[in-house]
């Protein structure tokens, strides 16, 4: 009979064909690879060879061509011998390398030997199959499907597992715990007594971290104060023999090692076992590198955020004391302020007919001035306390703020006639007192700037908004560059010379403050010559 070499990677697959065709009375030689097969193949000389298209190492295409390479063996028949759902590939590939025959798994044992006996140019046999043969051929089928069936039942179990933990582990932004929550994983997973993963530091000399699964707390401890990284080796040390050792890595950085030891049942390590190892490692690895990540940018944001309150400090202890050197320097100027207004008053009144022309005019100016300077110290002396004061906050309806703030604001414009467009206003919580000189300055404002229109016209009212009423004031009076106007809520700031509008420059900073006081915002729109509109919010204090 013929001597036939059967190369495959699965002890399965070979048995079942050396058994058929030892029955036959053929000689049978096994190989697990191709790299494997050449070699039986050169020694042995088989009559036919039997190959898998799909092995490690070297796979049934790559084992032909370098069977036809040979002169002693590139007339040898071959048959591939591959799984079904390859069947297309195996017929494409054969005719590629001259192989006239494929057989597809799993196959009867009549078509085993009807292909066999055809690439021998053995006449082909009539008989059944003995029983024995056939029952023994079944068994080993029936064992190979049991123990698949078991194997992906295994590898299903171990994929669900390694997704789940994935996406568990995926929300842990704590380095040294993502890492002890993988030990316990991976000891899971892979199905080990003891699962050990080392985390280096930057400059990979020591551990930062080991976590252990499988040990005693104390001994865990122990075995990182003994357990040494070897830093002139790319292995792992402590994975010796009958253990079980992976980098974790990325492709731009090395983080350390996981080690299983322990196989549950017994056994060494299976590739299944390795690559499985692998892929918990590379999982580990960008989860850790994330966590890492997102612990910088914690960090980064943590400093930040104390820089940021530190100046917020420095800025509000030089504000409190700007504000109390303003309000100390305002108080002590009040009074020789005073006396020089009344003096100059006096001057006037008594001794102004006895005065050179000139003189009098002086002590005009001299009482003018200070008068101007008496109302600038009283704006910042103004500011100042409302920056200061605790705000009593009360229903406050607006129409009625309004109505006191319009007495002033019509004994301002004196004999004047403007046309008042006033619109119902909502209540608000707040400060009557501080509410009413938000308008009594805006609408002071208005009234000093309609000054030369001919048909002078203040308008107030509301924009209802979703969440937060916006009131405005708007007049057609000289308007302003809006390119300026971040500069018009800034104290001692104009847009306009003192000669065309008196005023100190600090009454709308003073609105703004009180604004703000109540949780809002305040902003203005206007054109040269178009009039201008403020707008004001209240923020949280708008009530119902």
């Amino acid at each position: 009979m013929s001597q036939i070499l059967v190369v495959d990677d699965q002890a399965s697959n070979r048995d079942v064909l050396a058994t058929l065709l030892g029955y036959y009375g053929h000689s049978v030689f096994e190989a697990s690879d191709g790299v494997e097969g050449l070699s039986v193949a050169a020694r042995e000389q088989p009559d036919l060879i039997i190959s898998d298209v799909l092995m490690p190492t070297m796979d049934g295409y790559e084992f032909v061509r370098r069977l036809r390479q040979d002169p002693k063996l590139a007339g040898r028949p071959v048959v591939f011998y591959t799984a079904y759902y390859l069947e297309r590939e195996a017929l494409a590939l054969a005719e590629k390398c001259g192989v006239s025959y494929v057989l597809r798994k799993p196959c009867e044992p009549s078509e085993v030997l009807s292909v066999i006996e055809g690439a021998l140019g053995i006449p082909p046999r009539h008989a059944e199959l003995p029983e024995e043969i056939a029952k023994e051929h079944l068994e080993l089928i029936t064992t190979r499907l049991s123990k698949t069936a078991e194997e992906l039942a295994r590898a299903n179990l171990r994929l669900e597992a390694l997704i789940e933990a994935g996406q568990k582990l995926a929300t842990e932004l704590h380095p040294p715990s993502l890492v002890d929550q993988y030990a316990a994983v991976a000891r899971q997973i892979i199905g080990v007594d003891l699962c050990v993963i080392g985390i280096l530091d930057k400059e990979g000399r020591d551990w930062t971290h080991v976590a252990a699964s499988g040990l005693p707390d104390e001994a865990a401890g122990e075995l990182h104060s003994r357990w040494k990284p070897d830093t002139n080796s790319p292995h792992l040390d402590f994975c010796a023999e009958g253990h079980l050792g992976v980098a974790v890595r990325t492709p731009k950085h090395f983080f350390g090692w996981l080690c299983a030891a322990g196989k549950l049942g017994g056994g060494s390590f299976s590739e299944d076992d390795e690559r499985l190892a692998r892929t918990l490692a590379a999982q580990l690895a960008v989860a850790y590198e994330n966590a890492q990540l997102y612990s910088q940018v914690k960090k980064h944001a943590a400093e930040l955020e104390e820089r940021v309150r530190e100046r917020t400090r420095d800025l509000e202890a030089a504000k409190s004391e700007l504000e109390s050197f303003t309000f100390a320097v305002s108080h002590d100027l009040r009074t020789p302020l005073h006396h020089l207004n009344g003096f100059s008053f006096l001057l006037e009144e008594r001794f102004g007919p006895k005065l050179e022309p000139d003189a009098t005019e002086l002590v005009r100016r001299i009482h003018r001035t200070s008068r101007e300077m008496a109302d600038l110290v009283q704006s910042l002396l103004e500011l100042s306390r409302i920056s200061k004061q605790d705000i009593h906050f009360e229903h406050v309806p607006l129409n009625a703020v309004l109505e006191e703030a319009l007495r002033d604001a019509r004994a301002v414009a004196g004999e004047r006639t403007i046309d008042w467009r006033l619109h119902p206003l909502p209540e608000v919580r707040g400060s009557w007192t501080l509410l009413k000189q938000v308008f009594a300055n805006l609408l002071s404002n208005a009234v000093k700037f309609t000054v030369h229109s001919e048909a002078p016209v203040i308008e107030v009212g509301v924009i209802t908004a979703e969440s937060d009423p916006v009131i405005y004031i708007r007049d057609n009076g000289a308007g302003f560059d809006p390119q300026y106007a971040d500069r018009l809520f800034t104290v001692f700031q104009r847009l306009h010379r003192q000669n065309e509008f008196p005023g100190t420059g600090a009454g709308l900073a003073i609105v703004q403050r009180i604004v703000k006081r109540h949780g809002g915002r305040i902003w203005a729109e206007s054109a040269p010559g178009q009039g201008a509109t403020f707008y004001f919010t209240l923020g949280a204090s708008v009530g119902s």
